[in-house]
């Protein structure tokens, strides 16, 4: 599957109501969102299977729910010291931040590496993401 056909996909499920309902609910605020629930996103991971490299793709086309299925998708053996970097500075909200936590980060080699020391860190999500791949590991 292409990341055009991925998008796609995403935009057919997408509902502006759900952005609203999600920040309302579960004060989850989420910048360039389609509105497309966990469940729906994770139906569209299964049938996508693990693909690095359209994982990499989805999470640098901005779309929200786009880096949502990125944390479904990747294989957390392959991921890089610099890929969570540049992934947990960019968390803006718990659901995305626990998504990448759980599903790839206390999967990988680096998880207890990396949660010992972003647990020191100042930025809210940054340290949330040492508890919760904490949590996830154990």
């Amino acid at each position: 599957m292409t990341l055009a056909q991925v998008i796609k996909k995403l935009e057919d499920l997408a509902d502006p109501e759900k952005v609203l309902f999600k920040e309302k609910k579960y004060g989850i605020h989420s910048d360039n969102a389609l509105g497309v629930y966990m469940k729906d996103i994770k139906v569209l991971a299964k049938e996508i299977g693990r693909n690095d490299d359209l994982s990499l793709e989805l999470f640098d086309s901005g779309i929200y729910e786009a880096r949502l299925l990125c944390s479904k998708v990747f294989t957390p053996r392959n991921v890089t010291e610099d890929l969570m970097e540049k992934w947990v500075q960019t968390f803006n909200n718990w659901e995305i931040c626990d998504s990448f936590c759980m599903t790839i980060f206390a999967r990988s080699p680096l998880a207890v590496k990396k949660a010992l020391e972003w647990v020191e860190r100042a930025p809210e999500f940054e340290k949330r993401a040492a508890f919760v791949i904490m949590a996830a590991f154990c």
